[in-house]
């Protein structure tokens, strides 16, 4: 390499010239290793096009049974793209021989040509193909013709003769192929099996080849994906070779330890009949004696590469051996015709199930009903169709309008959704009846159903619009005036058909939570309370107990030795009243010097003096009656070691950094607790649990649905909104007790929607989604009765800075957020004190990611309740005149009444009266009685 560097660069020599083009004509390098020589056919056959030639290039026999011969194709005249296809066309049957293209390599050759002044650009396409001819019996075959395509350019090369040998059996081998005992039936997802058996050398497996005619005759569903940990076996099909994920075990037989290699495909029967299978096969080459590898460069450095990369040694002499299955019969059924259900579809497998949503509940006559129909199961899904809704007892054609042709369907994962529409032609349906399906099990070689749950059902007769019934929109109130005069006024039959058009209920989702421990599920948190406040409390205690084993670890062992000493010496002291005379002198001269020494600056004259006091006493010749120390001078020595005892708790117990920490994290604690307390405690509330209240309520509200007359039906409808109203407890104005949830909201709303209140039913939803902000029927429902109010009543705008960054946190309710704020205050608690106790700043900085998560929670918990402090309210009367000032006789401020529905906030109130401002900017004074609060109840 070195000498070849440094040559200089120069014009190739005629001669190199040659040897570079001959070089480039060879076979690629990943060929020549396994190919001791080529011979090599120049087109023995005619090209059909004169300007495509063909040369042909063939691995060296022998050939084997099993083992694929590689022929290369060298075609000059083709165009670089589309790739070529490549077949053999034999003019008698070759059974037991197939091919198959591995590869297309182009390679393009441009080059500039100057003749007589002018300049001409030559391009030259040679395509390489490579093929694998494979034969399965041993024998003399001419192969071929072969024919090679490109569009409407095509080349006959002529057949080979081929001569292929018998493989050896391996006695250490086994290969079989596992199917069901059992017939098979169209479109059913068959799981087939290899199973590859081994008691060699693994290591001295080289190439390894499994076949079975069944791989090409029949369809297969796409294999499963297999990792780069797991096993793979390799398997040889028409379109190529397919590496299958496989597992592998340890198998004892006859006396030999086998490696099991298990892998699986999934077989998709088409044709019906009875197919018999050639054996599966396994070819295997190994390795049977090794060499060192030696470098191209006299062992310089490539030697050391291989070495390092485990690549020093090649096979000198490798084996070719094989094992051969049992042939096997394959039997596929139709399916019986006996017993075949109207609602059998060509679903085959096992488990389906039926689903059918409907996207409404309230129709009329005639309105489309848009059903979302899903399939599951363990089967063809893919393949399943859906059959006529009238099977088996469905849909009546006589009282619906059914679909007709074929409907496509959606397969997402482990279900198959259809969506229909149909159309109720009949009053008197009150429900969709249950829907059929039915499937063919062939491991029980029978038909089964499954059927869907019906769905209930209110149909309205038609509206008749006649001529009357139609009237142009009134721009303006002054227009309306004018029209007034010149025209009659409706009739109060016209006006109540007006007002019921209005309350058009078929995009509602009239259906009702019935569950009691569902709906009286007090959702304030009133019983988290305390599981908040535990979670703050192990927080601190935390804390505390590290800290004060911190302050323990980092007392001054000089000053716990001088305050001990000055507890025992003071305990001495008082002891000595007690002793004789000389002895008590004695004593107390003794505690005070071992007091002088720990504090040598404190009261050291007055010490000195009464020590000398005491020694003069000691060393005084004894004299008969006086056992007793005077009274005075011990208690002149207690007053001394109580000055003592006070310097010494004056004395710093702890480290002068240890301290200072100390301190600042003491300091640290009383902010987290002014900051922690209000959202644990801003809970409260008592549930209630009125069971039978809610039951007369569902059953107005059931009577409501089944009425057929319309006042009736609202009635009941309004009695069923004041019960689920006493549930709330607003029954009564200002009261606070009650339930509050989401799904009684909803019911309430629903209730108050059926009796043509939309002002209360808006405010039910409104506070609903208070309590749960991903409340489906709630948010659904809303918006449906929006789409009631007129069009010039101004909607609030959906979403905002909560919903733009924190859009996680509508689905979690407010006292949800307290309980996550409560659990990473604990979790950086723990942290801290575990900083604290070890003395470890990297855990201190690791607590400041759920402190950080703490403040989140927190600071949506306070942009929520600030949002709740702009007081939102709701119209719940059926209007409210909007007026200019807060008295009954202002004018308006507005040209129309504010319809029951109207949402606004509540800037300020005075006395009766509320101001109010509109979503679009404008203010106006509306009664207090004419509204209510949507945070009332938050």
């Amino acid at each position: 390499m070195a000498r070849r560097l440094s040559t200089p660069v120069s014009k190739p020599s005629p001669r190199r010239q040659a040897r570079l083009a001959a070089r480039r004509e060879r076979p690629p390098a990943r060929l020549r290793p396994g190919l001791l020589a080529l011979a090599v056919w120049f087109a023995a056959g005619s090209a059909l096009a004169e300007d495509v030639q063909v040369r042909v290039a063939a691995q060296k026999p022998p050939y084997y049974i099993g083992d694929p011969v590689v022929l290369q194709f060298t075609v000059t005249g083709f165009d670089e793209a589309p790739d070529p296809s490549c077949e053999i066309v034999p003019e008698e049957p070759l059974p037991g021989i197939r091919g198959r293209i591995t590869g297309v390599s182009p390679r393009v050759s441009s080059y500039m040509v100057q003749r007589n002044g002018r300049v001409f650009q030559s391009k030259t396409v040679t395509l390489r193909i490579d093929y694998m001819v494979t034969a399965d019996r041993p024998g003399e075959y001419q192969v071929g013709p072969f024919l090679i395509r490109q569009g409407n350019k095509q080349a006959r090369v002529d057949a080979l003769p081929m001569v292929f040998e018998d493989v050896p059996q391996d006695p250490e081998m086994r290969i079989r192929l596992v199917l069901p005992d059992r017939p098979l039936y169209p479109d059913e997802r068959v799981p087939v099996k290899i199973e590859w058996w081994y008691a060699g050398n693994m290591d001295n497996i080289l190439n390894l080849n499994i076949h079975s005619p069944l791989f090409d005759q029949f369809r297969f569903a796409p294999d499963a994906e297999w990792n780069r940990r797991s096993s793979r076996l390799p398997i040889l099909t028409a379109s190529g070779r397919v590496a299958l994920a496989a597992e592998v075990r340890q198998e004892e037989l006859e006396g030999r330890t086998y490696l099991v290699a298990t892998a699986e495909r999934t077989l998709i029967p088409e044709r019906v009949g009875r197919f018999t299978l050639e054996p599966i096969t396994a070819t295997l080459r190994a390795a049977t004696a090794w060499e060192r590898q030696r470098s191209p460069f006299d062992d310089f450095g490539g030697s050391l590469f291989r070495d390092l990369m485990g690549e020093n040694r090649r096979p000198s002499r490798t084996t070719l051996t094989r094992a051969i299955g049992e042939p096997l019969a394959l039997l596929v059924n139709p399916f019986p015709l006996d017993g075949r259900p109207e609602s059998f579809a060509g679903a085959v497998g096992s488990g389906f199930s039926i689903d059918v949503a409907a996207d409404r509940t309230v129709v009329r006559v005639g309105d489309p009903i848009d059903l979302a129909i899903t399939l599951h199961g363990d089967g063809n899904l893919a393949g399943a169709s859906l059959p006529p809704l009238s099977a088996d007892g469905g849909m009546d054609p006589d009282r619906f309008r059914l679909p007709e042709g074929e409907t496509p369907g959606t397969v997402v994962d482990d279900a198959k959704t259809f969506r229909v529409s149909v159309r109720v032609s009949d009053e008197s349906v009150a429900e969709i009846p249950a829907l059929a399906y039915s499937w063919f099990d062939p491991e029980e070689a029978a038909y089964k159903t499954a059927r869907s749950k019906p769905i209930a059902l209110r149909v309205m007769p038609a509206q008749v619009i006649s001529a009357a019934d139609v009237v142009r929109r009134t721009d303006s109130p002054a227009t309306a005036l004018a029209d007034a005069g010149d025209e009659e006024q409706p009739a109060p039959g016209a006006a109540a058909a007006a007002g019921e058009s209005r309350f058009s209920l078929s995009g509602a989702d009239l259906a009702i939570e019935r569950d009691p421990a569902v709906v009286l599920r007090d959702q304030r948190g009133g019983g988290r309370t305390g599981l908040q406040l535990a979670l703050y409390a192990a927080g601190l205690a935390l804390i505390a107990a590290a800290i004060a084993d911190r302050r323990r670890r980092a007392r001054d062992p000089a000053v716990a030795a001088v305050r001990k000493n000055v507890r025992r010496q003071r305990a001495r002291i008082a002891a000595a009243a007690d002793l004789p005379k000389q002895k008590a002198a004695e004593q107390i001269a003794a505690a005070l010097r071992a007091l002088v020494a720990d504090l040598p600056d404190v009261a050291r004259g007055q010490t000195q003096s009464l020590i000398a006091e005491c020694e003069s006493i000691v060393y005084a010749p004894v004299q008969d009656g006086a056992a007793a120390l005077d009274a005075a001078l011990v208690a002149r020595a207690g007053e001394l070691a109580e000055r003592f005892r006070r310097a010494a708790r004056r004395l710093p117990a702890l480290k002068g950094s240890a301290m200072g920490t100390t301190r600042r994290i003491t300091a640290g604690l009383g902010v987290f607790w002014l900051c922690l307390g209000w959202p644990a405690l801003a809970a409260g509330g008592q549930p209630a649990s009125p069971a039978e209240l809610l039951e007369q309520a569902v059953a107005a509200y059931r009577a409501a649905l089944d009425a057929a007359d319309r006042e009736v039906r609202l009635a009941e409808f309004r009695r069923a909104e004041l019960l689920f109203a006493r549930l709330v407890g607003e029954d009564q104005p200002g009261r606070l007790e009650g339930i509050r949830n989401a799904d009684l909201y909803v019911n309430l709303g629903n209730a108050a929607l059926g009796a043509e209140r939309l002002g209360p039913a808006i405010l039910a939803y409104r506070r609903a989604l208070a309590l749960d902000a991903d409340h489906h029927r709630a948010r659904q429902n809303l918006d449906h009765a929006r789409t009631l109010l007129p069009e010039w009543v101004p909607r609030p705008e959906e979403g905002g800075l909560l919903d733009t960054f924190f859009s996680w946190s509508r689905r979690i309710s407010p006292h949800g957020l307290k309980t996550l704020s409560a659990g990473a205050f604990l979790v950086a608690a723990a942290i801290l004190a575990a900083s604290i106790r070890w003395r470890q700043p990297v855990l201190r900085s690791l607590a400041l990611m759920p402190l950080a998560a703490w403040l989140v929670f927190l600071g949506v918990l306070a942009f929520r309740w600030s949002a709740a402090d702009e007081r939102v309210a709701v119209v719940v009367l059926p209007e409210a005149v909007a007026r200019s000032a807060d008295s009954a006789g202002a004018p308006p401020r507005l040209p129309q009444p504010l319809p029951g529905g109207s949402e606004l906030r509540v800037v300020e109130t005075r006395q009766e009266w509320a101001r109010v401002r509109l979503y679009d900017g404008r203010d106006a004074w509306v009664p207090q009685s004419a509204i209510g609060l949507v945070a009332n109840h938050h």
